[in-house]
């Protein structure tokens, strides 16, 4: 059951401390149970359906309030930040702020990622083809 793994492997961090080598470890028991929440969020959806279908709606407010608190209980509690694991909510806002700041602002079109684009795609057009394409035609 992935709960039970997920609480397995967060009392190993509480006792041997939180580490590199339990990390991907977690994150793979996470993913699992987000994928086994996703399957009986669905498994609910199906039901409360049919049980609409069948005559009454008694299960959609108990359903839906669940879906909202599970959806509220998904926060993002560590991050690797420059090598290093930050498991601090101030630290990980202010770099997801600064990370998509500076994303933003910054113009796209500067000519330090076209030379980096240079460097790895391949010239496929030579010297003279490029000439030819950018000739005036003729008529």
């Amino acid at each position: 059951m992935p709960m039970d793994r997920v609480m397995k492997i967060q009392n190993r961090v509480q006792i041997n401390c939180f580490s590199e080598k339990i990390f991907p470890e977690e994150t793979n028991v996470l993913a699992a149970l987000d994928n086994a929440l996703t399957l009986y969020d669905s498994f609910l959806r199906d039901k409360c359906r049919i049980h609409w279908l069948e005559g009454a709606d008694h299960n959609s407010y108990f359903y839906y309030v669940t879906l909202k608190k599970r959806k509220v209980n998904k926060p993002l509690s560590s991050l690797i930040i420059n090598d290093e694991i930050v498991t601090n909510p101030d630290h990980i806002t202010a770099y997801a702020v600064d990370f998509y700041v500076s994303l933003f602002s910054e113009p796209n079109h500067s000519p330090i990622y076209f030379a980096i684009i240079r460097e790895h795609i391949p010239t496929l057009v030579t010297d003279h083809d490029n000439a030819y394409l950018m000739s005036l035609p003729l008529e």
